[in-house]
């Protein structure tokens, strides 16, 4: 009965290998006697059919696969039964091939069935691109540098100059003062004037108060009385000077006093300072230009691959044409100026000084009992607010006056001007026509 079998087991496992397309090893122990049937690979690698009951282990070699069917996974071995070696693993993805044979085993007890292994995987995938400047579609997935989803964050596309303009050029601007960076291509860039410098001009101070001038203190004297009675003679604007001065006599009795402080004659006055240009610079930024490199990098139709650029040079990608452009060309929506030279007609109005309040203290009038301010019988009289009677210093006729003005005092000045005028006009201008960079 069992060599009955036998040939009938090993014809049907053939004819199912053939019929599946699947490299069968199958391995199994009939009755004591070793069996190995072959199958024939076409898709993937399968571990065999179950061991039979008793008999050692059979020796058995799965052939090769010719290729994975699609999307299959590696079939495991079979395992093997007691005594026998172990069924080799299906193929990995791509060649497909089957696994070794188990090493032949001594007889021993019967094993468990091992389990089909599962079709081997299809060979033929993309893989993940590895250059993405050199023109070629490395990785066989149809795409080529900037358009391969593989390269995103590593390159990116600037379009080509639009007619009668010149570039592509990646741009930065910076302060004027400031040092240039160097090109992503490490060489030096090409740098152009910008922004005209706004006239700035110092500030206007005011030194302290100095100079002004007051009268006397204000004098009444009346003549004819020696109370201060009736109307009052009025010498003030002959004592303003501090002259000394010999009024007309008019009876022999006088009383004289202050009425009133020192008046301004002229107020105290501030120097001014300041108020000149305080920026000669003619330009306030610089715009600094690099070429965008050519190079075999594909995927951007008639525009340039690049490699993303690092700051500065990611703010911008620029064209550039000779002469005052008012608009720039659909899609380069930022446009700057760039001048060779430039006239310079800033200045500064003047600074001046408002006069600040003027006050008069002290000052004096005295009296003399002789003429020419000196001399006499009665010594002098120095009046005050009080009324004093001076007719004795006015006997015969010889009596003199003088003022002595009053100190002027003054507070801080305030500062007025120093405001900017004119400009810096630009010649020779370049329009630069911008978009972000990638």
């Amino acid at each position: 009965m069992a060599s009955q079998l036998l040939p009938r087991f090993g014809r049907a496992a053939r004819r199912r290998g053939r019929a599946l397309g699947l490299g069968l090893v199958a391995g199994a122990t009939v009755l004591g006697c070793s069996v190995e049937t072959e199958g024939t690979l076409a898709g993937g690698g399968v571990a065999g059919d179950a061991a039979a009951i008793g008999g050692s282990g059979g020796s058995g070699a799965g052939a090769s696969g010719t290729g994975g069917a699609p999307g299959g996974s590696a079939g495991a071995g079979g395992a093997a039964g007691a005594g026998g070696g172990s069924g080799g693993a299906g193929a990995t993805a791509g060649s497909g091939g089957g696994g070794a044979g188990g090493a032949s085993g001594v007889g021993g007890a019967s094993g468990s069935g091992g389990a089909s292994g599962g079709g081997g995987a299809s060979g033929g995938g993309a893989g993940v691109e590895g250059a993405c400047l050199d023109g070629a579609d490395g990785d066989g997935d149809g795409w080529v540098d900037c358009a391969d989803p593989d390269c995103g964050g590593q390159v990116g596309c600037v379009d080509a100059a639009p007619a009668g303009w010149e570039g592509p050029f990646l741009v930065a601007k910076r302060a004027a003062s400031a040092t240039p960076a160097a090109c992503p291509d490490a060489t030096q860039p090409v740098s152009v004037s910008t922004d005209p410098a706004a006239a700035e001009c110092t500030a206007c101070a005011c030194g302290a108060p100095a100079g002004g001038t007051c009268t006397p203190p204000a004098l009444a004297c009346h003549q004819g009385s020696g109370s201060c009675g009736g109307t009052p003679s009025d010498w003030n604007p002959q004592l303003a000077g501090g002259a000394c001065i010999e009024p007309n006599d008019n009876g022999n009795a006088m009383s004289c006093q202050l009425t009133g402080a020192g008046a301004v004659v002229t107020p105290a006055a501030c120097a001014p300072s300041g108020g000149a240009v305080a920026a000669t610079e003619l330009w306030a930024s610089a715009l600094d230009a690099c070429p965008v490199p050519l190079s075999a990098a594909a995927g951007c139709g008639a525009g340039s691959c690049i490699l993303l650029p690092s700051t500065p040079w990611n703010a911008r990608a620029c064209v550039r044409k000779t002469g005052s452009i008012a608009s720039c060309p659909a899609g380069w929506g930022e446009r700057l100026g760039s001048w060779a030279g430039g006239t310079d007609t800033r200045s500064c109005t003047a600074c001046t000084c408002q006069d600040p309040p003027t006050t008069c203290a002290g000052g004096s009038v005295t009296i003399y009992d002789g003429d020419g301010c000196g001399g006499g019988n009665e010594g002098p009289v120095t009046f005050d607010t009080s009324c004093r009677d001076v007719t004795s210093h006015r006997d015969f006729g010889t009596w003199s006056l003088r003022g002595t003005p009053a100190s002027p005092s003054a507070t801080s000045c305030a500062p007025a001007g120093g405001q900017p005028q004119g400009a810096v006009t630009g010649t020779d201008e370049t329009t630069w026509c911008c978009r972000p960079t990638p």
